[in-house]
């Protein structure tokens, strides 16, 4: 059986960036976590396919950032291997998913950003170490990578 993905409100709203409705569907209680026809959540969908407005609405809404797609990619890591630092700023700052997870290809959200010498990125994701693991031991390990060069 063929799937239309516009049978599916959210999906809609998410490729139109229409806010709006998906502040409608959020009110509706609609369910925003994941698709089984799309085998992945609505928000590494909207990260995939370039839709930041409508992927930082969802994360704004409080959906789960630590669903994987079948790639083991979780919405961090999608988010650096696309090169978008809004989304991964607001995924950051919920500070939710540890920093240190790896795809299915043992890369992190980190690796991925030093691969395109996303600068900003880079500096993001090692504050964000620092400043997380801080009180732990791992952070003696982490703090030499804090200090990013220009």
């Amino acid at each position: 059986m063929f799937f239309n993905k516009y049978e599916n409100k959210l999906i809609k709203a998410i490729d139109e960036e229409d806010l709006e409705s998906i502040d409608d569907l959020i009110l509706q209680e609609y369910h925003l976590e994941f698709d089984a026809n799309l085998s992945s959540s609505y928000l590494l969908y909207a990260i995939e396919y370039g839709h930041t407005d409508s992927a930082i609405k969802l994360i704004q809404a409080g959906v789960d950032l630590e669903t994987n797609n079948h790639e083991n990619n979780n919405p961090l890591i999608k988010a650096a291997e696309m090169g978008n630092n809004q989304i991964l700023d607001a995924i950051i700052k919920k500070n939710v998913i540890p920093l240190w997870y790896k795809d299915s290809i043992g890369k992190t959200a980190l690796d991925y950003a030093k691969e395109q010498k996303n600068n900003e990125a880079i500096q993001m994701l090692n504050l964000s170490v620092c400043t997380k693991h801080k009180d732990q031991e791992r952070f003696v390990l982490k703090r030499q990578t804090c200090l990013v060069k220009d």
